[in-house]
């Protein structure tokens, strides 16, 4: 309303110029004394520079009702995202997902179609309200950004309900995939953000790695409720990747003819994944990354409980467990070749060998497998650490490298050494699946990964990872609460059997 009137009083006022003009125009026609063809030329000068202003004053009026209608868009578009984002999702069990998959008339895209806009949705509310100002960060708008647009891709798609609509459809969650692992990386760079804002808060910073240091502690102290909501968000992510990974898997098949061992695969489940196989395809890619960058590899000897032949298959995902081994050698070997080699040559002719233990035994209740290395352990009070988002090994921090400090950019840009999401990303992937990853180390020697996998997949995924996350983070409250009451009383802590507290 305010711009109509404003251009309304402009348009006026340039209409009563142009009058004044033509008047004035017919008035120094009848005037013998004066130059007659000076002012006439005058006068047409000054009409063209009116009718400029009116041309600019119609444009400004496009561009500034364009950037209402931009606003009111946003506004629309955001309501109706907080409203989709209010839907329950469907929950994922795996097992029932992959009997309705070996149905011929089960429509995966059908079930994509409602489903992912309910999860980008949710992904978007989340990343909204991520608490400590995480949100802010360019890297963590940038993702919203693209979720964003991922929500509108998927809410403009016509119903897949044709053969060609299907087409387009599988053509657009391919697209939307590229953008998956990419937003892990981007949103690690948003924490390392927040991170860095916090050091440059800081007025005089004399150890610049003594202060990052001690703002890593900070954050993974005082911020519990970050890494919370970053393990939902990742979850549900996880959940959501999979779900397109499984549909594009699952159309590529219909279109190439059959291949040696497709029968064992629905989509990216295997119904008979050979644990020991997915250790070795693990290992080899482990070293070449190792090499690639020292130039030689610590000797990764693997072994399996079970005799030869007699190994059980289980049903899984061989590029997950491939990712959760991939990390956990990875960081075995950087550990140890840090640890017993000496840099430039880093000679691994002595340096102890990587033990990788298959227990695949059919009598087992669950699969495990164990990576054990003598990389010098993690130090005891770091190991509540690990799993977290905000902590990682590398020793040159990343934030030397956002600035562009070209004699560390080097080092850390290597696979080996990243943003600290390795671990973290990795248990859920293992918890994805009814299956846990869990460290023991020794510090000064060495340290233990035990991956542990359920034989089956039936678990509903995203209700169990996130109330272990919630009742975890309850627990750990609780815990600071009554510490606090005990340090708040005048009262000697008591330990003996006789205190009344004791009493049953």
């Amino acid at each position: 309303a305010t711009v109509s009137v404003l251009y309304w009083c402009m348009m006026k006022a340039t209409r009563a110029a142009l009058g004044c003009l033509v008047r004035s125009r017919a008035a120094l026609t009848k005037v013998d004394n004066i130059d007659v063809k000076r002012l006439l030329k005058e006068n047409d000068e000054l009409a063209v520079k009116v009718a400029e202003l009116t041309q600019q004053l119609s444009e400004w009026k496009a561009e500034v009702e364009k950037k209402f209608e931009a606003v009111d868009t946003a506004t629309q578009r955001a309501e109706y995202i907080n409203f989709v984002s209010s839907k329950e999702i469907t929950p994922l069990n795996l097992g029932q997902l992959v009997e309705y998959c070996k149905q011929e008339d089960y429509k995966t895209h059908l079930f994509l179609y409602r489903e992912l806009p309910i999860r980008t949705a949710i992904a978007i509310h989340q990343l909204t309200n991520m608490p400590h100002g995480f949100t802010t960060m360019p890297s963590t708008r940038l993702v919203k950004t693209w979720l964003i647009e991922e929500f509108t891709m998927l809410t403009q798609a016509e119903k897949p309900d044709t053969p060609e609509r299907e087409e387009e459809f599988t053509k657009l969650l391919k697209k939307i995939h590229k953008k998956y692992q990419e937003s892990i990386i981007t949103l690690g760079k948003g924490l390392w953000e927040l991170k860095r804002d916090m050091l440059m808060n800081k007025v005089k910073v004399k150890d610049k790695k003594q202060e990052w240091s001690r703002i890593n502690q900070i954050i993974m102290l005082e911020y519990p409720q970050l890494q919370e909501e970053l393990d939902s968000y990742y979850a549900g992510r996880i959940s959501a990747g999979f779900l397109i990974r499984q549909h594009i898997a699952i159309a590529a098949a219909k279109k190439r003819p059959p291949r040696k061992g497709a029968e064992d695969y629905i989509g990216l489940v295997c119904r008979k994944t050979d644990l020991f196989r997915v250790c070795k395809g693990a290992i080899q890619e482990a070293k070449e990354i190792c090499e690639e960058q020292y130039g030689t590899s610590p000797k990764i000897n693997l072994t399996r409980t079970s005799k030869q032949g007699e190994g059980v298959e289980i049903p899984h995902i061989p590029a997950h467990l491939h990712y959760i081994l991939f990390e956990l050698l990875k960081n075995s070997l950087r550990a140890t070749i840090e640890k017993h080699c000496v840099p430039p040559a880093y000679d691994t002719t002595n340096a102890p060998a990587i033990e990788v233990t298959v227990c695949d035994t059919e009598k087992l209740e669950d699969l495990s497998v164990k990576v054990s290395d003598q990389g010098g352990g993690i130090p005891y009070e770091d190991m509540d650490k690990v799993m977290s988002y905000m902590y990682t090994t590398a020793e040159v921090s990343q934030f030397d490298v956002m600035l562009g400090d070209d004699e560390n950019t080097a080092q850390h840009t290597t696979p080996l050494a990243g943003f600290g999401y390795g671990l973290p990303i990795s248990r859920l992937y293992a918890q994805h699946f009814d299956g846990d990853l869990r460290l023991l180390s020794i510090e000064g020697y060495g340290t233990d990964a035990y991956l542990h996998l359920g034989r089956s997949l039936q678990s509903t995924f995203e209700s169990e990872i996130r109330n272990i996350r919630r009742k975890e983070h309850r627990k750990k409250k609780l815990a600071e609460s009554i510490l606090s009451r005990r340090r708040s009383t005048d009262e000697p802590t008591r330990t003996s059997l006789d205190d009344p507290r004791y009493t049953y």
